[in-house]
């Protein structure tokens, strides 16, 4: 989280910045991990403001926590 963070969730400033460390701590599924995380902190956003159905909450909400 703290090197998502760092890049302000965007993939290609942690890519052009091409610290050997950063992308070691991703490996092969620097992508694939990458958009997990945005996909789960958007739920979170989502379902924290109220702006999801019932159904989608219920579904989601222990998948992100």
């Amino acid at each position: 989280m703290k090197i998502y963070n760092s890049y302000g969730s965007d993939i290609d400033g942690n890519c052009r910045n091409n610290r050997p460390k950063e992308i070691d701590v991703f490996g092969d599924c620097l992508d694939t991990t990458w958009s997990l995380i945005s996909n789960k902190l958007q739920d979170i956003e989502l379902i924290s403001k109220r702006l999801t159905s019932f159904d989608y909450t219920k579904k989601n909400f222990d998948k992100v926590i």
